[in-house]
């Protein structure tokens, strides 16, 4: 089963007992099947058509895709972490039983353009009766959106299954092709776009201007004696842009450059003030 990961679910009722619910009761699980219920769902009676020596399955579907499974079935097969409702039954003779109601449906897994589907007129799914997915939904059961009255599992539940020779169900495999040449291009390309765009944005992150030490900051530019003057600074000629005691004597950063800008376009408009 290693090849295979992705199994539709198949009744297998011959030769057993087929059971049925109340009228109304059915008539609603059909409509509503798929959705939460369990608030409202009171224990039903589950009725078998005859009695003529014929065995109860362990598994059993009503209308022939609603699973329901007996209490001692239920107790062999991993649902714990399974998406799925239990909806409590029971026959004339009190024997236990619980309907199974997945409410994983997947909208996107199935490959439509490889697997066998039929359409209406008006371009509606109708049937299908290949499936191909596109990759394996990580739940021990789930529904299709596109075919919600077909169950799919995985292979550890119809391992377990087949492990304790369980009856009335069977499994069809299904392909799953993977992502097709188109998807794995794109996901090859966003692996190696996504790097150099965060280089890119690193690079255009921008710091605050360092003032060195020795320089006090800039508090105003204010008249004095009739002169524009900015205190803390003499001149900007003055302005020294590499540190004194650097050993490596390096060029201040640009942000340093800036500082110098403005300190000149402010001399500029004193020297005009003295014209």
């Amino acid at each position: 089963m290693n090849a295979v990961n992705i199994w539709m679910i198949a009744s297998k009722q011959e030769g057993f007992l087929f059971p049925k619910l109340d009228d109304k009761v059915e008539s609603w699980l059909f409509d509503n099947w798929g959705s939460p219920l369990a608030e409202q769902w009171s224990c039903a009676n589950l009725k078998f058509l005859s009695d003529d020596g014929r065995e109860i399955p362990d598994f059993y579907f009503i209308g022939g895709f609603i699973p329901v499974v007996s209490e001692s079935a239920l107790s062999a097969i991993d649902l714990d972490h399974a998406d799925v409702e239990l909806l409590p039954a029971q026959d004339d003779c009190g024997k236990k039983f619980y309907i199974l109601n997945p409410l994983s449906c997947e909208d996107s897994a199935l490959n439509l353009k490889k697997s066998k589907v039929q359409y209406t007129s008006d371009g509606t799914i109708s049937w299908i009766s290949d499936f191909v997915f596109s990759y394996c939904p990580q739940k021990r059961m789930f529904r299709l959106s596109e075919m919600p009255t077909k169950m799919f599992v995985d292979d550890k539940f119809v391992q377990l299954i087949r492990e304790k020779n369980m009856t009335g169900i069977d499994f069809i495999p299904c392909k799953v092709t993977g992502p097709s040449l188109f998807e794995r291009l794109f996901h090859l390309s966003c692996l190696l776009f996504v790097p150099f765009v965060a280089i890119a944005l690193s690079g255009c992150t921008s710091k605050p201007p360092v003032i060195p030490e020795n320089v006090a900051p800039i508090e105003s530019v204010e008249p004095v004696d009739g002169k524009v003057g900015i205190q803390g600074v003499e001149r900007a000629e003055d302005f020294n842009y590499r540190s004194e005691n650097s050993a490596m004597q390096e060029p201040m950063a640009d942000e340093n450059a800036q500082i110098g800008e403005a300190l000149k376009k402010a001399y500029s408009k004193q020297d005009s003030l003295k014209q």
